[in-house]
């Protein structure tokens, strides 16, 4: 019951401060026959649909799909929507007629500035910082890994906020072409031998530069975690394996005073 008191006054600061805003919200005409989807260029972090008559869901990270249930009166409420750092909200009008109802709101023309504490660095801001981080020339040269005459190096670690960036480069010595199945990041017990590793901890990143999952002789990424620490007889690992039939591995070891090392950036 807390909670949903909590939600409630949560939703109703939110509609305030668009109201104070703007006082004329834009309205969004909707169908029974017709999905009305609305996309966004960042992940969608919170929805409200403020009538049980509307229903939705987001079968991707960044769209919102709703359509009312049934033949209804024409003013179904509101649709509430923040991203990474912003929000918006719209009016819900039926429409008789699916000609009329709107098939697709792009939310990056129509939404307010929000400071989302949950995202310290927006999607945008992590792909911004990224890209200058690719330009610097590497400081690393300690942590390399060879194997099947591909060759695994990590460039760069850096520091942002709570933020911890790697950069690495892998590359492939052969004139065969290497389809990436999988890249995994993990922090092992160093002294726990490969058939027994069963305490291994996967760390799952927050923003990953590169999405190639193919290449000829060079594949670059820069990837950025949430802040962690491990422990000195621990290690943070890159593993990167290729799809089947060859299935070559390469993994590097990363050193936690590597990682205590860190720089920061400043772009």
């Amino acid at each position: 019951m807390k909670k949903t008191v909590l939600n409630f006054i949560v939703f109703m600061c939110i509609t305030n401060a668009v109201l104070g805003q703007n006082n004329k919200i834009r309205e969004v005409l909707i169908n029974e026959n017709v999905s009305t989807h609305f996309t966004s260029t960042q992940n969608i972090d919170y929805t409200d649909i403020s009538t049980n008559n509307v229903v939705g869901d987001m079968p991707l990270p960044n769209l919102l799909r709703i359509k009312p249930i049934k033949d209804l009166q024409n003013d179904l409420g509101f649709v509430t929507i923040v991203g990474e750092d912003f929000f918006v909200q719209y009016r819900l009008t039926y429409t008789s007629d699916s000609n009329k109802a709107n098939k697709k709101i792009d939310l990056d023309d129509d939404h307010f500035p929000f400071k989302n504490s949950k995202y310290p660095l927006t999607s945008k801001e992590l792909k911004a910082l990224s890209s200058k981080m690719s330009e610097e020339k590497p400081s690393l040269n300690n942590v390399i890994a060879r194997k099947n005459k591909m060759q695994l190096k990590v460039n760069n670690i850096w520091v942002i906020d709570d933020y911890i960036f790697i950069d690495f480069t892998l590359f492939n010595q052969t004139n065969l072409k290497y389809d990436i199945d999988e890249i995994r990041y993990k922090i092992i017990d160093k002294k726990v031998i490969k058939a027994e590793n069963n305490q291994d901890q996967e760390i799952q990143y927050v923003y990953m530069h590169n999405i190639d999952n193919s290449f000829y002789k060079q594949y670059k990424n820069i990837v950025a975690f949430k802040k962690f620490t491990f422990p000195d007889q621990k290690s943070f690992i890159i593993e990167i394996t290729e799809k089947q039939i060859s299935g070559r591995t390469i993994t590097a070891h990363i050193s936690y005073a590597d990682i205590l090392n860190a720089k920061s950036f400043n772009p």
